[in-house]
């Protein structure tokens, strides 16, 4: 092979790692700070965290799962990656692990197609791009679709349960009612139902409509949870 090729090549993938080490200055210096919440605004300040898929690689042997922490943590891409998957509704096609696969081959392959083209170490301004788009492409577009379905939904659920709670019930078990009743179960049902199973597992009330809070990301179904919590 040509050794000027071999050169470029080596130029190029050290300059895709100069660039990943540049971007993950940037967004941890630009991060905001976490701030203390309270309990009832930010329901995923509660007890009870789930152990993330990557704390589980923590200890073990094999070297890809090594590479897999280093870079989740290195990128500071642990915990939005853990949200986004809970937001698309943690689909059993994909799981965090995956998505961060999908992210670094975007990352490498967009500056390196690049520069195959344009023989430009210019192109490496791709890698940030190609990092982050599948957030663009794949997911944003399927958490908002997903969003606006369950919101569509809200009103009529918060009456239907305020009603039934009016009437005696409690309020578990006006939600139970409620998805069942449904003729078609829409997102939200779907939300509600797996809320409801959950607790019949063995997780506290609190736990489960705290992880319902997280699942939908929305505001309203936060303050919603807010105040059953709050009551309970």
């Amino acid at each position: 092979m040509d050794p000027e090729k071999i050169r470029s090549a080596m130029l190029v993938i050290i300059s895709v790692v100069g660039s990943f080490a540049a971007f993950t200055a940037v967004q941890r210096f630009f991060a905001p700070r976490e701030e203390e919440r309270s309990p009832i605004g930010d329901i995923s300040d509660m007890e009870g965290r789930e152990t993330s898929a990557f704390s589980r690689l923590e200890g073990s042997k094999n070297f890809w799962d090594k590479v897999d922490l280093f870079f989740a943590r290195q990128l500071g891409m642990e915990k939005k990656l853990e949200e986004t998957y809970m937001l698309l509704g943690s689909p059993p096609n994909t799981n965090p692990l995956k998505m961060l696969h999908l992210k670094l081959i975007a990352g490498t392959l967009l500056p390196l197609g690049a520069f195959v083209l344009t023989q430009s170490f210019f192109t490496l301004i791709f890698a940030p791009i190609g990092f982050m788009l599948p957030d663009g492409v794949m997911y944003s577009g399927r958490i908002r679709k997903r969003q606006e379905d369950i919101i569509r939904n809200f009103p009529t659920f918060v009456d239907l349960g305020a009603l039934m709670i009016e009437s005696g019930l409690d309020y578990m078990t006006a939600f139970d009612r409620i998805v069942k009743i449904a003729p078609v179960k829409t997102g939200l049902e779907l939300e509600i139902e797996r809320t409801i199973n959950e607790v019949q597992l063995g997780y506290s009330r609190r736990d489960a409509l705290r992880r319902l809070s997280m699942r939908t990301g929305l505001q309203e179904v936060r303050s919603f949870v807010g105040l059953i919590v709050q009551s309970d």
